[in-house]
C-alpha cells in the first residue's frame, strides 16, 4: 500500500491504526519530512525506515516505509539513496527489493527530474543485477491521462483525467 502524507509529524498513531483496520503489512510512504535517515519503532512495534533531507535543510520531501513486526522479520537490508529514494530488501518465496520513491513536482527543472529519473533507473539495474524481483512504488508526481486501453490494465475504464504531465508521460 502507498500513502502519501504530507508530513509524519503527528499522524505515527493514525497510520498504525489505518494500516490495522485494513490489515497492511508494509506501507510506502512519500513526503515525510523528516530529517535524516533511520528506523524509528511506532506504537504496537511497528517499524519504519525513513529517508529525509539533510539536517541542515528544510523538511520538505522524505520517504518512507513502515512495515509490522511480522513483517520486518524478512527485512534482511535496506538503504536510503536521498531524500526522494530508498530501497528496502525482502527475502520471501523470492528476494523482492522494493523502491519507494518520492518524485520532484512537474514544476521541477528538467535536470532535478532527470537525475531523479537515472537514479530509480540506477537502483532498479542494481537490484536486477542481484537477481531480485524489483516493485517501484511511491508517489511519482506524474498525471498519466485516462486513455485506459494504452495503459495496459494499469488503470480502469473510469480513471484518471485528461491531462498528461511531463512526469506522466516518463
Amino acid at each position: 500500500s502507498l500513502w502519501n502524507i504530507k508530513t509524519i509529524n503527528g499522524k505515527e498513531v493514525e497510520i498504525v491504526q489505518e494500516m490495522e483496520k485494513y490489515k497492511i503489512n508494509l506501507l510506502g510512504i512519500s513526503e515525510v519530512k523528516m530529517k535524516g535517515n533511520g528506523i524509528k519503532t511506532l506504537d504496537k512495534n511497528y517499524v519504519m525506515r525513513y529517508a529525509g533531507v539533510s539536517w541542515n535543510s528544510r523538511a520538505n520531501e522524505g520517504v518512507g516505509i513502515i512495515v509490522t513486526k511480522e513483517t520486518d522479520k524478512y527485512v534482511t537490508s535496506w538503504e536510503a539513496i536521498n531524500s526522494r529514494i530508498m530501497s528496502l530488501d525482502l527475502e520471501l518465496e523470492i528476494s523482492l527489493t522494493l523502491i519507494q520513491v518520492y518524485a520532484p513536482t512537474d514544476n521541477s527543472g528538467a535536470a532535478e527530474k532527470q537525475s531523479f529519473f537515472e537514479e530509480v533507473q540506477k537502483q532498479i539495474e542494481h537490484a536486477e543485477g542481484r537477481q531480485r524481483k524489483v516493485i517501484v512504488m511511491g508517489d511519482l508526481n506524474g498525471r498519466v491521462g485516462n486513455n485506459y486501453q494504452e495503459a495496459m490494465g494499469c488503470m480502469g475504464r473510469f480513471s484518471g483525467e485528461r491531462t498528461i504531465n511531463d512526469n506522466g508521460q516518463r
